[in-house]
């Protein structure tokens, strides 16, 4: 039974315990606080189960606005950060792509990531795949001056999208290799639209953590959630919206070039409830 499954049946049962409410969410990663004050109002309520958890997550995502910051001026800048394994340099990508798709006719994509072996040359691919530009680097080459040489590049940019790199040795190295980025960015074109932490649901606490050594290192402005498609749901973006107030902006819905969307509560909620899209 997937995690789905087993939270509807949950709250479809005549008879649960707190203690099992508790337990559960807990395990799911939805944190304390969101935990607490579930159970909390549940009991001062007397609220139905199901109910009372979907307005808790929709008041969760009322603190924050899941837009995207889009540049009345071109071009729009976005800075993609996240560790490896998280699908990063694929989400580039597939916001490329997304962006193609409605109307952002020139997009250059720059290799940030010189550290990863073969980050570089997957992003090429998806360039000549997707028919826009991109600047790259020498391997192990320094990330700031691959940024400067992309942002130095003449063209009429619509949309340009940086790749960075993440794995790093240290907090402190990572902290950085960001920072010299986002100064880089500022010094050259002078704002930066949204920087999106890629996060894998999959990883649990980890995001958490992953999410508080970002933070430290840049101003994160967006989430982008990865395999949303899979059994198990992203519980824990209610903590980090709870305690950073990051709003969720896209989800990666599958591995597909055209599986991105953007964030919507209606569509969360549907997942983990286990709801029909």
């Amino acid at each position: 039974m997937n995690m789905l499954e087993k939270l509807k049946n949950l709250f479809s049962k005549d008879v649960v315990s707190i203690e099992e409410v508790e337990e559960f969410l807990l395990s799911k990663n939805f944190g304390i606080k969101f935990t607490e004050e579930f159970i909390d109002r549940l009991e001062q309520e007397r609220s139905e189960y199901l109910k009372l958890f979907e307005r808790l997550i929709r008041e969760t995502f009322l603190e924050v606005h899941p837009k995207v910051n889009i540049s009345a001026t071109k071009p729009t800048l976005f800075i993609f950060v996240g560790s490896n394994g998280a699908g990063k340099t694929t989400t580039v990508a597939k916001v490329a792509n997304y962006y193609k798709n409605r109307g952002f006719k020139n997009i250059l994509l720059i290799a940030g990531d010189t550290f990863r072996s073969g980050a570089t040359e997957q992003l090429s691919i998806w360039a000549e795949r997707l028919e826009v530009d991109i600047v790259k680097g020498k391997p192990n080459a320094d990330p700031g001056s691959v940024v400067f040489d992309g942002l130095s590049k003449e063209g009429n940019y619509d949309l340009i999208l940086i790749d960075t790199s993440g794995k790093v040795e240290t907090n402190k190295n990572l902290l950085r290799e960001l920072t010299k980025i986002e100064k880089v960015v500022l010094s050259k074109a002078g704002k930066i639209d949204e920087v999106f932490l890629v996060l894998d649901s999959l990883t649990g606490l980890n995001a958490f953590r992953e999410t508080e050594s970002f933070t430290e290192a840049i101003n994160v402005t967006g989430i982008i959630l990865t395999k949303f498609d899979s059994n198990s749901a992203p519980g824990v973006v209610i903590p980090i919206v709870q305690t950073y107030k990051i709003p969720v902006k896209f989800i990666g819905t599958g591995e597909e070039i055209n599986d991105l969307e953007e964030f919507s509560i209606d569509r969360y909620i549907q997942k983990l409830t286990g709801g029909e899209k």
